[in-house]
């Protein structure tokens, strides 16, 4: 698994230590699965490598398999336990940072760069046409109804919000955007303030965690800049695909752990990320994948992301304590003895505190509800509800079985907020 939340160690194993170590994660698969697995390109190939006689000449051979692979076999059992389809299978297992053949993912990239292309061609043909008439946004303002997002940033943003918005997006994909308009005048809003108030990035600007602030709006300037026009997918090397990929979903998942960590303890405007997490939840495979090829260009032309690394580091942290505010909220609505010690009052205070901070893990540790093993992927499913999302599910498949209860313990003090 590459840039994934937990990266296994990946060198060959011998076959029987492979089975034996598909049999301690709870496998059941068989040697015939391994095999259909393998040959459909959702598995890498063993390590075959020929031993000779005295002669000289091939007297058989010895297997061995990648440890990485091991895991990647669980993460099949989950993904097909949701996705009937082989095909939709191969597109979240590459979306989750596995290695499978190319079929499952480099088709819908293809289709979504010739997608980015027509629209970047549209939209620099629709900015040409803007000096004469009401603008492409004042046209999407004037609809009388909206529903989904739409709905969303046209009653955060306001009409005229909404209109800049639209023709925003319409420079940043026809190549034209070059920064903010400064306001008209005193009365008028900033483009960069509507951007964050139709995104929502404002209602948790006052939200912290141990003194930190998650500033979604600081560089969102220098991030559409960078993402304004079109490059060709040609132009991007698989190690840059696969990068991106990683990212992509990093950050999303972060947007995602973060959120549900804290919308019980901030409200439903945790940190400005409500209408971020529910992209993430409604958003198909495709646009995630989508968003992997932005992310490759946001990097060749921008200085504006984090390391990698650092990104899935974030994503570990947020998962992690994701899953101990997804305990600690049960205990709270649970209604029993130990709901007295996790109020959403004194878990503000304890994130923001430090001294609050230690004074609730010191009792958490001693209580007798202290559990001490958590399962992260009963977690994702109970989170997802009756349906799993595909993009959910590329999120999740790679968490690890159970997580110590001393392990979570310390991500309560972890930096997943910058």
């Amino acid at each position: 698994m590459t840039g994934s939340s937990y990266n296994p160690t990946s060198g060959p194993v011998p076959q029987a230590q492979f089975r034996s170590l598909l049999s301690h994660l709870g496998s059941g698969v068989t040697d015939r699965q391994l095999e259909r697995w393998r040959n459909e390109g959702l598995l890498p190939k063993a390590i075959q490598t020929p031993t000779y006689g005295h002669d000289g000449r091939v007297a058989g051979s010895t297997v061995k398999q990648l440890r990485s692979a091991a895991l990647q076999v669980i993460a099949i059992e989950r993904t097909l336990g949701t996705v009937r389809s082989i095909d939709r299978a191969g597109a979240v297992l590459w979306t989750a940072g596995y290695e499978v053949d190319e079929r499952y993912w480099r088709p819908t990239l293809v289709h979504a760069d010739n997608t980015g292309r027509l629209v970047s061609r549209w939209a620099s043909a629709l900015l040409g046409r803007m000096d004469y008439g009401p603008t492409f946004g004042e046209r999407v303002a004037e609809m009388h109804s909206f529903s989904g997002v739409l709905h969303t940033v046209a009653r955060k943003a306001g009409r005229r919000g909404l209109a800049r918005g639209a023709d925003l997006a319409v420079e940043v994909a026809g190549g034209d955007f070059a920064g903010f308009a400064l306001p008209a005048s005193d009365r008028d809003e900033a483009d960069r303030k509507l951007a964050e108030r139709a995104l929502g990035f404002d209602a948790g600007g006052g939200h912290n965690i141990n003194g930190q602030r998650l500033q979604l709006g600081t560089d969102l300037a220098a991030i559409l800049k960078a993402m304004s026009g079109h490059m060709p997918l040609a132009e991007l090397t698989d190690s840059e695909i696969d990068t991106a990929r990683d990212d992509a979903r990093n950050t999303l998942k972060v947007v995602y752990c973060l959120y549900g960590a804290t919308d019980w303890i901030f409200g439903r405007r945790a940190f400005g990320l409500l209408v971020g997490a529910g992209l993430v939840r409604a958003w198909p495979l495709a646009l995630i994948q989508a968003l992997a090829i932005s992310f490759a260009r946001l990097r060749r032309k921008s200085k504006t992301l984090l390391e990698s690394r650092e990104i899935a580091d974030l994503a570990t942290e947020a998962e992690r304590v994701w899953l101990m505010s997804m305990w600690l909220r049960d205990i709270y609505e649970g209604n029993c003895e130990g709901a007295k010690i996790v109020t959403p009052k004194r878990m503000r205070s304890a994130l923001t505190d430090s001294a609050s901070h230690r004074n609730l893990l010191r009792e958490l540790a001693s209580h007798e509800l202290a559990k001490r093993e958590f399962r992260p992927w009963d977690q994702w499913r109970k989170s997802a509800g009756k349906t799993m999302s595909p993009g959910l599910l590329a999120m999740s498949i790679g968490a690890p079985e159970t997580i110590a209860f001393d392990d979570l313990v310390g991500s309560m003090s972890a930096r997943a907020i910058r």
